[in-house]
C-alpha cells in the first residue's frame, strides 16, 4: 500500500518516453509504456512527505516528474563497472559508483530551489541528444560546466522529495563507500518529515 509506506523506490529498467518532457525519441531510446504508466500511477498516489527514491531509470523518471529533461543518449556511461564521482560541495570527495545508463538526468532547466545536485561525475563522455518537439536541443554547456548529475534531490513545492540515483547501488557490496553514502542520505531525508 503505497498510503502506508516511508519510501516508494522507482526501479531501473526501460527509457522513459520522451513525449512526457516533450522530446522527440532519440534512435537508441528503448521506451516501455506499461513501466511508464506503472511509474506515474504510483507517484501519482504518492503524499508530499512521502520519500522516492529513484535508481537509474527511476532516477531519470523522478527528474521528469519534476518537470526535468533527460539526455537520451550518452556514449561511455553504460559500462558495467564503477567510475568515480565527487561531491558537488567537495570536490575531492570521491567515490566509485556502478553506471550501467545511456541516458541521463537533466535537471538544469529547473529553477535552482527546485533540486540540489549532491554527486555529479566529469567523466567527459560524448553526449549524442534528440531535440525536442520544436526541434531545439538541450544546451549541453551546462552539462560540461556542472558535471554530469549522479545523485540528486528534487524538493518541489507540493511534491514527494526525490533522491534520483543515476547509477545502481543496489547491485554494489553493501560495505561500499557509495552505498553507505546513499543510505545515510535516505536516513537524513527520512528525517527532515
Amino acid at each position: 500500500d503505497i498510503q502506508k509506506a516511508d519510501i516508494i523506490v522507482f526501479p531501473g529498467g526501460a527509457d522513459v518516453n520522451p513525449k512526457l518532457y516533450g522530446f522527440k525519441e532519440h534512435p537508441s531510446t528503448y521506451i516501455s509504456e506499461y513501466s511508464d504508466k506503472r511509474d506515474i500511477a504510483a507517484y501519482e498516489a504518492m503524499r508530499p512527505d512521502q520519500l522516492a527514491v529513484g535508481i537509474c531509470r527511476g532516477a531519470q523518471f523522478l527528474c521528469v516528474m519534476n518537470g526535468g529533461k533527460l539526455i537520451q543518449n550518452v556514449k561511455g556511461h553504460a559500462i558495467g563497472r564503477t567510475h568515480p564521482i565527487r561531491t558537488v560541495q567537495s570536490p575531492t570527495i570521491e567515490l566509485q559508483a556502478l553506471s550501467l545508463h545511456h541516458q541521463m538526468m537533466y535537471p538544469f532547466n529547473l529553477p535552482d530551489d527546485c533540486y540540489t545536485m549532491l554527486y555529479k561525475s566529469n567523466c567527459g563522455y560524448e553526449y549524442c541528444d534528440s531535440v525536442n518537439e520544436n526541434g531545439k536541443p538541450l544546451n549541453l554547456d551546462f552539462v560540461y560546466d556542472y558535471g554530469e548529475p549522479e545523485v540528486v534531490v528534487f524538493h518541489k513545492e507540493n511534491k514527494p522529495i526525490g533522491l534520483a540515483i543515476q547509477s545502481h547501488p543496489e547491485m554494489m557490496r553493501l560495505e561500499s563507500g557509495f552505498v553507505k553514502e546513499m543510505n545515510n542520505i535516505i536516513v537524513e531525508l527520512l528525517k527532515k518529515d
